[in-house]
């Protein structure tokens, strides 16, 4: 916009006053910025808006920058042609012609190097200011072999390479290369189903009317592992008020009752759940939930555990000689749910140890009998008729030919996967000393727990 400097306004007013005494005033001079350059980048100039933007070359350095200005016959710009100017932020020029003056403000922006990323054939977020991308690849992506397709600019290079097969457990530095700078990119992959929340599901209305105290330490420890996590009651499955699709794992864990409350088999109920898992919805199911297997047809019928007993508070009891928890298959020892869990050095195979022998405990199970009833025979019989795989046993056996405790129910084509945990040494909370009310030794093992729940979920949510 073109501007009368103010006190030529007030000579003009004068001169009225007094007569014409020879003042001049040049209110029609061209004050338009007609070139802005810098070495080979060329501005895009918007006179009507009086701003300028100018994409310079990738690696620039824009805190020293040198443009070359072309401003009409008489009119000088501030700063001036060639005067060095940070362009990290927009910078204002003035151009001043006569008694006529306007202000640009010149904004710049860097040539990309990276026009396009993808992994596992999905599209990444390129941030340039961080120098990062961000791609989400599909559900159950093997991690540590990703394909990248990346599209760059005419002259630059990258490494790693695109078509190279990239180990994204962790994020990644790829090096961009110009004529002008070398660069580096983080790029982070994630597993559609990461920013999915996880779920836990009970019998209450809320997570914070939980009562049974076992239950309350389970879902205290998820909600501060999984703060992004939600509750999910029985009622709501039921009433269909909340959208199961929003979920990438549902845990249901059941310690109150062997027998399952009556509203985990409504129709209602067991009809939304097997939609969640024909919809690639998991589950893990510990303890008594474990019995909900067949209901959901994950197993087919009459083959869901077998062998369900526990005590009821105020029976609880110490072990005072061994330790307790699961013998992990020799075929499954680097399943990832025994992840970072810790052997047992006083066995000769492969144990976990779930619950200090000193501890106070019900000694709740919900495991297949394989070798005794059922008509299994052995564990080959067992995975032939229920279709899981036998990940671990109790620890006082070498294999899963005797009882199955820890089980999985692979992903398929129309289902979801879902883990069941069901040993008595699966134990969140160790009760009173009944005799005299006081606190029970602590399960120094504890952390296997939850190191194995955690474990489980994180598996489950990449299904």
């Amino acid at each position: 916009m073109k501007k009368i400097f103010a006190f030529a306004f007030l000579l003009f007013c004068f001169a009225c006053n007094k007569g014409d005494r020879g003042i001049s005033l040049n209110l029609s001079a061209a004050v338009d910025i007609t070139g802005f350059s810098v070495d080979t980048a060329k501005g895009l100039i918007d006179s009507s808006k009086a701003t300028i933007s100018i994409s310079l070359p990738f690696g620039s350095d824009f805190t020293k920058v040198l443009p070359t200005i072309m401003v009409p016959a008489g009119a000088l710009v501030t700063p001036a042609s060639g005067a060095m100017v940070n362009l990290k932020n927009p910078v204002q020029y003035q151009v001043i012609n006569g008694n006529i003056y306007k202000n640009y403000t010149v904004t710049a922006h860097e040539t990309p190097a990276i026009l396009q990323f993808k992994a596992a054939g999905d599209t990444g977020v390129i941030d340039e200011p961080t120098r990062s991308i961000k791609v989400i690849v599909p559900a159950g992506s093997d991690m540590t072999h990703i394909g990248v397709n990346i599209q760059l600019a005419a002259g630059a290079t990258i490494t790693p390479a695109s078509d190279a097969t990239v180990d994204f457990t962790n994020p990644v530095t790829f090096t961009v290369k110009t004529a002008l700078a070398s660069v580096n990119y983080t790029v982070t992959a994630i597993d559609a189903n990461a920013d999915k929340p996880v779920a836990f599901l009970g019998n209450y209305a809320s997570k914070d009317a939980i009562t049974n105290a076992d239950e309350l330490a389970a879902v205290n420890w998820f909600f501060a592992t999984y703060p992004k996590a939600e509750y999910l009651s029985f009622d709501a499955v039921k009433a269909g008020t909340v959208a199961l699709s929003r979920y990438t794992v549902i845990w249901w864990h059941e310690d109150a009752t062997q027998t399952l409350p009556d509203v985990a088999y409504d129709n209602a109920v067991v009809t939304n759940i097997k939609a969640f898992r024909a919809a690639g919805g998991n589950l893990l199911l510990t303890t008594f939930a474990s019995r909900w297997v067949e209901a959901l047809g994950v197993v087919p019928a009459y083959k869901g555990p077998n062998n369900v007993f526990g005590g009821s508070l105020g029976g609880q009891s110490q072990d005072g000689t061994n330790n307790w928890g699961i013998s992990v298959s020799a075929d499954h020892i680097a399943h990832p749910i025994f992840n970072g869990l810790p052997l047992a050095a006083d066995k000769a195979y492969p144990v976990v140890y779930l619950l200090d022998k000193m501890a106070f405990r019900l000694n709740h199970v919900s495991w297949w009998k394989v070798d005794e009833w059922g008509g299994y025979g052995d564990a080959a019989g067992w995975r032939a008729q229920t279709g899981g795989i036998d990940l671990a046993g109790p620890d006082g056996s070498a294999n899963t030919n005797q009882n199955v405790t820890i089980a999985e129910f692979p992903k398929g084509d129309h289902n979801g996967a879902t883990i069941v945990i069901t040993p008595g040494s699966y134990d969140w909370y160790a009760e009173p000393n009944p005799t005299t009310n006081a606190a029970s030794p602590a399960n120094t093992y504890l952390s296997n727990v939850q190191k194995l729940t955690q474990n489980a979920i994180e598996y489950l949510k990449k299904q």
